[in-house]
């Protein structure tokens, strides 16, 4: 039976190979499990969709999703792309899920050909090793995404026109990888330029200050990273989160850091003020157990449903957040049965009343009783 897969272009160059499948087919898929001893999951991960990023070790290689903002000219948004890499001693495979111009401005076509090259002087001239290859990639892809980001290298790549980083135009970084990595993390502090709000603006005494860029979302993307930029703003302007590219936002925000409580917690404000109350529902579950104090995250998940003025939720969840810490004089549970009092179809304020009273000590009951009748008010 003839062989039907087709082969990807395999660039060799100073004993480094290189091969970019871009947004990989069911052939591909065959070709990889012929050719590489890849685990399984990994493969299955490639071709699986809304892969978190990630980076599993082996022995002789390492697997890493990645995830990048991509700007589609077509609808105006910003999307996510994913970039799953596997590395070896001696290999680089790249499998974008769809078309990076960046990763593609690292190659140059050969002699009128159709076929890409890897940029043969690059290697040859400083015997470039793979993890300076991997480098080069995603600082191309960053800088792409943030015009005017420094490179691991120290310089900045300005974005010509179209938005792609011809990041191969020169050589690569003699820098260690630790050395790049300082650089997503060194400048929330960094003098912002005149445009820019205030990094520590969300200390100020008067938020509102922070002023709204003109072009908010190119702006967002020409920072260190988007949490840096874009959490100052919408606390100063909470309604920005109303608008639909609000979403997009949030693609951005999770890629960058999935377990920030305060990036979760926005998450959750946008999906339901888009009335998308299931992806809300899943993003407080995370808050939940992404914050070091889980009652404290039940009842910031609590206060996320009054705001979107879902007040039987948050009553559930401030019962729940009560419920969790347990501690009889906690003003949690006072919240929770005001809270009762107010919404009977959730939950029994007598009863929670007398849970309460029942785990305090005898000689607190007394005042502690009036304190909870003060706080479940008068009938509605």
């Amino acid at each position: 039976m003839p062989n039907t897969v087709s082969d990807p272009e395999i660039i060799e160059e100073a004993g480094l190979r290189w091969i970019h499948i871009e947004s990989p087919r069911t052939a591909d898929r065959d070709w990889l499990e012929d050719n590489f001893a890849f685990h399984p999951l990994d493969i299955e991960d490639v071709y699986s969709r809304n892969q978190r990023p990630k980076l599993d070790q082996y022995p002789d290689y390492v697997f890493i999703v990645l995830h990048f903002p991509l700007f589609e000219k077509e609808t105006g948004r910003i999307v996510t792309a994913e970039l799953d890499l596997f590395m070896g001693p001696d290999f680089l495979v790249t499998l974008p899920n769809v078309p990076l111009p960046p990763l593609a401005a690292m190659y140059v076509k050969r002699g009128g050909s159709d076929v890409p090259t890897l940029l043969r002087g690059q290697a040859a001239a400083r015997q470039e090793h793979l993890d300076g290859l991997a480098l080069r990639i995603g600082d191309a892809l960053r800088a792409s995404a943030r015009p005017g980001m420094p490179r691991a290298d120290g310089e900045s790549a300005a974005a010509p026109d179209g938005g792609v980083v011809d990041a191969a135009a020169d050589g690569p970084a003699d820098v260690a990888p630790s050395d790049a990595a300082s650089n997503d993390t060194a400048t929330p502090d960094a003098a912002p330029p005149t445009d820019a709000p205030d990094a520590g603006a969300a200390d100020a005494p008067a938020p509102a200050a922070v002023p709204v860029p003109a072009d908010l979302d190119a702006w967002i993307l020409r920072g260190f990273t988007v949490s840096a930029r874009l959490l100052p703003v919408v606390r100063a302007h909470p309604e920005l989160l109303a608008e639909p590219r609000a979403l997009g936002w949030v693609d951005l925000l999770l890629a960058e850091d999935e377990t920030s409580p305060e990036i979760l917690e926005l998450a959750a404000v946008v999906f339901g003020r888009a009335s998308r109350f299931g992806g809300t529902e899943r993003m407080l579950m995370e808050l939940t157990y992404a914050s070091p104090d889980r009652a404290e995250g039940l009842a910031r998940g609590a206060s996320v449903w009054e705001r979107l003025g879902r007040s039987r939720e948050a009553c559930a969840q401030w019962i729940r957040a009560a419920r969790w810490r347990d501690e009889p004089e906690d003003p949690l549970w006072r919240t929770a049965i005001a809270c009762a009092r107010k919404e009977p179809g959730v939950a029994d304020w007598k009863e929670i009343r007398g849970y309460v009273l029942g785990r305090a000590r005898p000689d607190r009951r007394a005042a502690l009783a009036a304190v909870l009748d003060a706080a479940a008010g008068p009938s509605p």
